[in-house]
């Protein structure tokens, strides 16, 4: 739990950063991860009205959200330190772990694939009735992380 924090730390990093031109808004995030692996696998959710009545919010956050990733991924001594500092973890070979773990699972696009939004909406079906009418498309909209691919966003860091 305390590497997903860590990665949050990083990540958030990103969404405050105020590049040359922008200014800083205050965004509200809920985080829920057990493990460092799967902090990216959980955390971006909205509802479309929310979405609707906050685009700019929106798309600065998964800009920032990208950012961080990227961050973390291409200084892997910065994401150390903040693994340190965040998990309070001191033991090298676990730092090195835990940043790995990181870096490995963590989407550098992040996308919401179609096959896992199915996987999600076949668990809920044995307890939520709706289930069985829903489809992924009903809950996916890329088209934030869609725009940064055409800018050429997530081709502009080198990623080793």
């Amino acid at each position: 739990m305390r590497s997903g924090i860590m990665v949050l730390a990083i990540i958030i990093l990103g969404a405050l950063n105020p590049a040359a031109g922008r200014s800083q808004m205050k965004v509200r995030v809920a985080w829920t991860s057990f493990a460092s692996n799967m902090s990216g696998a959980w955390a971006i959710g909205s509802t479309r009205s929310f979405i609707k009545t906050n685009e700019e919010m929106t798309r600065r956050f998964v800009r920032g959200y990208s950012e961080g990733v990227q961050f973390l991924k291409a200084n892997k001594a910065a994401g150390i330190r903040a693994i340190q500092k965040y998990a309070r973890i001191k033991d090298p070979e676990i730092l090195e772990a835990t940043y790995g773990e990181a870096r490995a699972y963590i989407e550098t696009v992040p996308y919401v694939t179609r096959k896992g939004m199915e996987t999600i909406i076949a668990e809920l079906l044995p307890t939520e009735p709706k289930a069985k009418t829903a489809k992924p498309d009903d809950f996916l909209d890329t088209r934030f992380v869609n725009q940064l691919e055409k800018e050429g966003f997530y081709r502009s860091v080198a990623l080793k």
